[in-house]
């Protein structure tokens, strides 16, 4: 009976040991940090996906060239036909400064506002619309020495009438003849004149664009005399019958035209103005066909 209280006092005091130094080593161990997820590592979301490039449009399609085709001469009122004289100045005449009157006599053309008229051109200029032939035509502003008028009927469209007799020319000098000025030949002399296009085409106008001119004392053929024109001194070709033609395919904006009067052999006609340049404007964008220059 004593022994067994003595082992039991012995495993009582070896328990309270165990006791103690698990208290201690449970709170030792309770004092360490539990282990953290690592913050030292930065990770870098991924980048959105590149929006998808814009879809290349194709390539505009080229302009349509610019083409020239031959028409035919309009129709002319039944009868003797139109038959144009200068009245004044005469061949070689000198009139002094100021305004240059110029009279006319025109037969067989009925002319009027908006309709049939007759094409004046002095020197190279553009040509000046003239309703009533029969008035007095007066020119200023023109500089000594030589000058030259030009004179043909006109349809309402503008395209010249190109019949024997209806074409008329002077050379004229305003204060003194210059002592170089050539002597004209008595006998016949090629002249070109430039008619059409003229100023600004504007609206439906500039989709089909007449191009016309007049000749004198030369025959166009295609083994013979031939207008050469330029349209902006690219566009080329030959012109061999002479009837109004058309351009198309203008685009809008300034354009040059040039015509140059040739011999079967492509060589350059001689003459004061066989080779002529005028300059011309396209635009489509908010006129009338009514507003074109006349």
């Amino acid at each position: 009976m004593h022994d067994r209280r003595r082992i039991t006092g012995i495993e009582a005091r070896a328990i309270l040991a165990l006791a103690v130094i698990g208290a201690v080593a449970v709170g030792c161990g309770g004092s360490e940090p539990e282990p953290q997820a690592a913050t030292d590592v930065i990770v870098t979301p991924p980048a959105p996906p590149a929006p998808p490039l814009p879809a290349t449009p194709p390539p505009a399609p080229p302009p349509p060239p610019i083409t020239v085709t031959p028409g035919e001469n309009g129709p002319l009122p039944e009868g003797p036909t139109a038959k144009v004289r200068i009245l004044s100045p005469t061949r070689d005449q000198v009139v002094r400064a100021g305004p240059v009157k110029v009279r006319l006599q025109v037969r067989n053309w009925h002319t009027e506002p908006e309709g049939p008229h007759v094409h004046v051109v002095v020197d190279d200029q553009p040509y000046r619309r003239i309703d009533d032939p029969a008035q007095t035509i007066e020119l200023t502003d023109l500089a000594e020495g030589e000058h030259w008028l030009r004179v043909f009927p006109s349809r309402a469209t503008h395209e010249s009438v190109k019949t024997p007799g209806a074409f008329a020319w002077v050379r004229f000098f305003v204060g003194s003849r210059p002592a170089d000025a050539p002597a004209l030949p008595r006998g016949p002399m090629p002249i070109l004149t430039y008619s059409r296009p003229k100023g600004a085409m504007e609206g439906d106008a500039a989709n089909h664009v007449l191009f016309d001119f007049y000749l004198a004392d030369v025959t166009l053929a295609p083994d013979g005399a031939k207008v050469h024109y330029w349209i902006d001194g690219a566009n080329e070709g030959d012109i061999t019958a002479w009837v109004p033609h058309s351009i198309d395919n203008l685009p809008d904006g300034p354009h040059r035209i040039t015509l140059e009067l040739r011999d079967p052999h492509g060589q350059p006609i001689p003459g004061r103005f066989n080779r002529t340049e005028h300059e011309i404007s396209v635009s489509r964008a908010g006129a009338q066909p009514q507003h074109t220059t006349h």
